[in-house]
């Protein structure tokens, strides 16, 4: 169960962000955020909300603490703390492995719970086979049938999930709740004294840390729109030798990373080209990097190259100059595909 659960976190935070339709918030009476979970920042505050947590290990989620626990009356296992060190995003997931006949209606209970706070959710269907997703149920998946329905609330900087899937060898499906702050670490910085490792390396004219008044002023050529905590850019400009691409800056406590996002081009291929192009100039300007890495699902595919004949892979290739992380990500599905180049201020990460 913890494979599975530690799976769907890493699937769920590789899936590109995308610009909200419409922006709606959220506010959590006593820091509830549903099922009385909360976003935990210490060991202490999860004993204290959930008091039948015994903390296990999880050797891939750094910082983060996974164990079992008693919820809705149910055993589950709970994991919180935040994905990769590079991210300020602090998350909660819990997950029930009950009956299949029990499923749905567990299903339609965390909903209801996590809507009472939430408000109303956006329902998906996933269909991992040629089974017609419109068609598909609660009881279809609780029952085994290949996909995946999830009910989703997107408000500002945070997002909550209920998902339902087909269980593994066990026979039992999985039934979880999500929960993730985008910004949830980065507040830790704002007490420190604001100084930085010799190299670190900043996105063009900014600093970490300045405003979003300091940001606009520094980009004098780019059109934004706030979005929230974002400042979107509206117009390309020309990058990494003579690429297009449209900013977008986060900010934390002040300005905490930024993104360079590419037009794609049309295949694979050519995609690769522009970004091992984008990666030698990077590395003319950083040095070798610290990591390259290729994500696909492990479960559905039984190697790099099934993944890539499929068009479901993303690369990624990760710089540390400084205090400074940089990231080059290309997301590929059947789709289209995502690409983009990120630079995250690491002092705004939560301490080991």
């Amino acid at each position: 169960m913890r494979k599975r659960l530690i799976a769907l976190m890493m699937a769920l935070l590789l899936i590109a962000p995308g610009a909200l339709a419409e922006i709606k918030t959220v506010t959590f009476p006593d820091g509830d955020i549903g099922l009385g979970l909360k976003f935990f920042e210490s060991m202490d505050a999860v004993k204290q909300a959930v008091p039948s947590f015994k903390a296990g290990r999880s050797n891939v989620l750094e910082k983060t603490c996974d164990g079992m626990c008693e919820l809705l009356g149910r055993e589950a296992m709970l994991a919180f703390g935040a994905y990769r060190e590079n991210k300020s995003e602090m998350i909660v997931l819990v997950m029930f492995a009950p009956e299949p006949a029990e499923a749905p209606a567990l299903f339609e209970q965390l909903s209801e719970e996590v809507g009472r706070i939430w408000g109303e959710a956006e329902e998906a269907v996933y269909a991992r086979t040629e089974d017609k997703a419109e068609s598909l149920t609660l009881e279809d998946v609780a029952g085994g049938a290949d996909a995946m329905i999830e009910r989703r609330w997107e408000r500002l900087r945070y997002t909550a999930s209920v998902m339902i899937e087909p269980g593994e060898e066990d026979g039992h499906p999985r039934v979880s709740a999500m929960f993730s702050d985008e910004l949830g670490y980065a507040g830790q910085a704002a007490e420190r004294t604001r100084t930085y490792a010799e190299g670190t390396a900043f996105f063009r004219d900014t600093k970490w840390g300045m405003s979003m008044d300091d940001v606009r002023a520094a980009e004098p050529d780019v059109a934004f729109r706030q979005n929230g905590a974002y400042l979107m850019g509206q117009n390309s400009i020309k990058m990494f030798g003579d690429y297009d691409v449209v900013l977008t800056y986060m900010f934390g406590d002040g300005l905490s990373s930024s993104d360079a996002h590419l037009s794609p081009l049309g295949t694979r291929e050519q995609n690769l080209a522009v970004f091992q192009d984008i990666r030698s100039h990077l590395v003319k300007a950083f040095g070798e990097p610290n990591a390259d890495d290729v994500f696909y699902d492990e479960d559905r595919y039984k190697s790099q190259q099934e993944a890539e004949a499929a068009n479901e892979v993303s690369y990624m290739t990760n710089f540390l100059p400084g205090d400074t992380q940089i990231e080059l990500i290309l997301y590929c599905s059947p789709d289209g595909y995502d690409f983009c180049v990120q630079y995250l201020d690491n002092t705004q990460m939560p301490p080991h």
